[in-house]
């Protein structure tokens, strides 16, 4: 089930709590290449204040602009925040080079990502998490399974790919790195 853009911004503008950053992200946080990273989806905002404390430029993206007014609220100087439609090619071809990808909770489709590829600089890495697929995934939400590890992208090789559970569900987490171009 994929939600409008008016049913995710009135999910955002009801959630009050803070949420905790992406255990996948935490973990493999010194996997992260260069300081600047793009947060795909990034929703109210949880990875990009994780990332941002941690020293991070973070350009943060998502088509809930109720979600980024709630990002921008916080003040953080070392985040940037867009508004647009990641189903477009559009929207990531106007931006510029990154270090490293967070797309978290979101899958994006194969021409996009291939997009987000070219986004990245060499030996960056993409950070993709979603519920896990062979483990039931979720009906609400984007759902990945281990044959789906995005092995058509030439130019990128999967380093980390594994299943991990937290209170919401069981998760996979990829790790592809930008090979040197």
């Amino acid at each position: 089930m994929s939600r409008t853009r008016e049913q995710w911004d009135n999910f955002f503008e009801s959630r009050t709590e803070e949420l905790p950053p992406e255990d996948f992200l935490v973990e493999y946080r010194n996997l992260l290449s260069g300081p600047r990273v793009l947060d795909l989806a990034c929703g109210d905002g949880r990875n990009s204040f994780y990332l941002a404390e941690l020293g991070f430029q973070v350009c943060a993206i998502d088509f809930s602009e109720v979600a980024l007014k709630k990002v921008d609220a916080k003040g953080y100087s070392n985040i940037k925040t867009v508004a647009g439609d990641l189903s477009k090619t559009e929207t990531i071809e106007m931006l510029s080079g990154f270090d490293s990808i967070l797309i978290n909770h979101f899958l994006p489709s194969e021409k996009v990502l291939a997009c987000l590829m070219a986004k990245l600089n060499s030996n960056g890495r993409i950070f993709l998490t979603a519920f896990d697929g062979e483990r039931g995934g979720s009906p609400a939400c984007p759902s990945l399974s281990s044959s789906e590890t995005y092995k058509l992208l030439p130019e990128g090789e999967i380093i980390i790919n594994r299943t991990y559970s937290n209170s919401w569900g069981d998760f996979r987490g990829i790790i592809i790195e930008r090979r040197n171009i």
